[in-house]
């Protein structure tokens, strides 16, 4: 018979042959009908293309279940539906395969970068294999409740077998793996629902852990302290908002799982191992890497048919327009000619790619921009409002900031500094406008018109305030040096195999001559990375500048490549863009052959601060460099001329403590840093019992807020000023400007 020939649904055409024909000949009669249609099922659903057959099977072995032409169109309905749903399953399988492919490859190439370059001497592929999977578990359960010891166990054979997965390019791991967490977590979100759902109070709640020490911890550290801290809250009413969170990580997983498009194990997997490089290397997705719309000066957050704003800067458009944080951008209006939004009056941001959604909210595409928003009132309760951006010179992007200060010192001869506060070394091109030009925007275009200002304004030295700057391109803070420094040895980077050879970069380029000789002051905090101490550095070693400020830097002497993630589709030929790959690719040193890796640039002057307690350096961060690294100084270098440079420090230093110790203000900073340490040494468990007895201080409260919602560390610094009037204004920087003058006035004396 036909059908024995027909073993798989993708010969439908067959079967419709075959149903024809037995029309024709009157195939037999009496049997209830065809049952409908069933609804598409997820595409993992394997067992769902199997049905055809064994429905045609039963028909072959009785063709008298057919009893009418409508049944048999039925029939071939669903047969063609199930076609169709094969034809994308395939797709979907050969989109998995590249997503694979593409990983793994990514994660060879990545890792040959960052150890062949750096100063590794172990094989690099036994380093990698040895951690790939151990990042990648640890990255699904950081906190140890969803994979138990057997769990744990049975995973473990992967570890072993990584080598052969990576040669052959098999994701088997990683599909397995993923979807045993994926169970496991939607396994223990469902017992939190229900025990939010039964629990009257938060002792019901949590005696409902009791059988699980490792459930029981994390509820502990976790879960109950939301209902510690939302006081103004019912039990009821903070429970339905945990419930509210916790429902939606439960739909992203499904998501993830039900779906074989999603790429979200695969950017866990490359996130986590290449995290495990070291801590400045890892990955962007897509929607991390466009999230962030620095022209309105705001972050947002992707969510599910909206973007949450979760930052804004002061001097940008959104807060000038009244948008608040926590606002859910829902739509963009579009109103003019140059907007992006190809003939519609509006685009919804559920029906965009986070791509397309930084095009339509980059001001430089519009005349006039404006939002539909949904402002929360209560819990699960919005305002529906628009907000219109009129003030389009109100846009935000990083920039140099200057300002001439007062005397504030009486006995300098009213000596003039000129403040330079620097953000970020930033260098970037406006969008092209509707003929073609665009305008380069740099920060060494930016402090030399500072710098030319200064000098029509007779200032007596310069204040270069590089705090909570992460640094930027390479090209950019060698251009930033030379406007201060004149010097054919500037400083030295190794990118390359592990010669322990340097490459000199020399600061005596006629294309960027030295701007200023003025007195220089550089201050720096725990904030101060990566390039930023390049050019802290190299000032200071050189003895062109005094660096003052927290103890030392961040600690972060290495240097990036970054790269956006390309995948090409079976179907189309350009590919899209998958995200952004930061890899460590090499280290700067100082002419002498000193890195600030690992142990930062350490201040001539100390001025104390909040941030020398809060911010953890480099050190401290999961898989660091080593900072024992040296490379050999530069052949001819020879160190600068002290001319009187240690003498002025020490007396500057002194007179800077004097004015310290005698500040009731900055006592307040001693105490609230004190403080500081003392949270930070207090035990979870010991946190606890001071919350549930009530005895925790507002002090305290943020730094719980900061664990549960993972605050940044300038959002938490910015939250204790708030607390203390006495530290409302920047008493560093008015430090700062007084070491200025003092400095100003040591070197004048000397030269009478």
């Amino acid at each position: 018979m036909l059908l024995a020939a027909m073993n798989h649904v993708k010969h439908a055409s067959d079967i419709v042959l075959w149903l024809v024909l037995s029309m024709v000949v009157g195939v037999g009669s009496g049997c209830e009908g065809a049952k409908k249609p069933q609804p598409k099922p997820p595409l993992y659903d394997r067992d769902y293309f199997t049905k055809p057959d064994e429905k045609l099977e039963r028909i072959n072995q009785d063709p008298r279940q057919i009893n009418s032409g409508e049944e048999i169109q039925q029939l071939i309905d669903e047969v063609n539906r199930i076609q169709e749903d094969y034809e994308e399953f395939v797709h979907a399988t050969s989109i998995a395969l590249i997503q694979c492919h593409y990983s793994l490859s990514a994660i060879m190439d990545a890792a040959a970068a960052h150890y062949l370059n750096r100063f590794s001497d172990s094989p690099w592929l036994d380093e990698v294999v040895g951690g790939v999977y151990d990042a990648y578990v640890s990255a699904l359960d950081p906190h140890g409740i969803y994979f138990d010891a057997g769990d744990r166990y049975h995973l473990s054979k992967h570890s072993s077998q990584m080598m052969s997965y990576l040669e052959n390019k098999d994701c088997s791991f990683i599909d397995e793996t993923y979807e045993l967490y994926a169970k496991k977590a939607r396994l223990f979100h469902n017992r939190l629902q229900v025990a939010l759902n039964t629990a009257d109070n938060l002792d019901q709640l949590r005696n409902q852990w009791i059988y699980s020490p490792i459930y029981l911890n994390y509820f502990d550290q976790w879960i109950a302290p939301e209902f510690y801290l939302r006081t103004d809250m019912s039990f009821a009413q903070t429970a339905e908002l945990v419930r509210a969170r916790w429902h939606m990580r439960n739909q992203k997983l499904r998501e993830s799982t039900d779906h074989m498009y999603s790429w979200t194990r695969y950017e866990i997997f490359l996130d986590s191992v290449l995290s495990s490089f070291d801590s400045s290397s890892g990955y962007l997705s897509e929607d991390e890497w466009v999230s962030n719309s620095h022209d309105l000066g705001m972050y947002v957050s992707p969510g599910y048919g909206h973007v949450e704003i979760t930052a804004l800067h002061d001097e940008g458009a959104a807060r000038s327009a009244g948008l608040k944080l926590k606002d859910r951008i829902v739509a963009v209006i579009c109103h003019d000619s140059r907007s992006h939004c190809e003939g519609h009056s509006q685009v919804r941001l559920s029906d965009v790619t986070a791509k397309e959604l930084i095009t339509y909210l980059n001001l430089k595409n519009h005349d006039r921009l404006e939002f539909e928003i949904h402002r929360p009132t209560a819990p699960y309760k919005f305002e529906k409002k628009r907000v219109v951006l009129k003030d389009l010179k109100a846009s935000y992007a990083p920039k140099v900031t200057a300002f001439v200060s007062t005397d504030l010192n009486s006995s300098d001869d009213s000596s003039k500094v000129g403040v330079l506060k620097v953000p970020y070394f930033y260098h970037y091109h406006d969008q092209p406008d509707s003929e073609g030009s665009s305008q380069t925007h740099s920060v060494y275009e930016d402090i030399k018109a500072q710098i030319h200002a200064f000098n029509h304004k007779q200032v007596d030295g310069i204040l270069l305030d590089l705090r909570g700057n992460t640094g930027g391109p390479l090209f950019v803070a060698s251009q930033v040096l030379s406007l201060f420094l004149n010097e054919p040895h500037g400083f030295q980077y190794v990118m390359g195999p592990a010669d322990h050879s340097g490459y000199q970069v020399s600061l005596d380029d006629e294309t960027y001559p030295q701007q200023t000789h003025l007195p220089l002051v550089v201050m720096v905090d725990r904030w101060t990375a990566s390039l930023a101490e390049l050019v802290a550095q190299t000032l200071q070693v050189h003895k062109r500048a005094v660096v003052i400020g927290d103890s030392a830097t961040f600690g972060k002497g290495t240097i990036q490549g970054k790269y956006i993630g390309r995948q090409v589709r079976p179907d189309e030929d350009d590919g899209e863009d998958l995200g952004q790959f930061t890899i460590t690719t090499g280290q700067f040193f100082s002419v002498n052959g000193y890195s600030p890796q690992g142990v930062g640039v350490w201040s001539d002057i100390v001025i104390p601060s909040l941030t020398e307690s809060l911010v953890a350096d480099y050190s401290s961060q999961p898989h660091p460099i080593s900072s024992h690294i040296r490379v050999d100084p530069i052949d001819d270098y020879q160190p600068s001329p002290d001319d009187g440079f240690s003498e002025r420090i020490i007396a500057a230093r002194s007179l800077s403590r004097s004015r310290i110790e005698a500040s009731q203000r900055f006592t307040v900073i001693h105490k609230v840093a004190h403080q500081i340490q003392q949270i930070q040494q207090t035990s979870d468990d010991q946190q606890m019992v001071e919350m549930r007895q009530g005895r925790w201080s507002p002090l305290e409260q943020l730094f719980v807020k900061q664990r549960i919602y993972g605050y940044s560390d300038q959002r938490l610094l910015h939250s204790i000023v708030e607390l203390y009037d006495e530290l409302s204004e920047d008493l560093g920087l008015e430090e700062a400007i007084l070491i200025t003058q003092d400095l100003i006035s040591l070197e004048r004396d000397e030269d009478l």
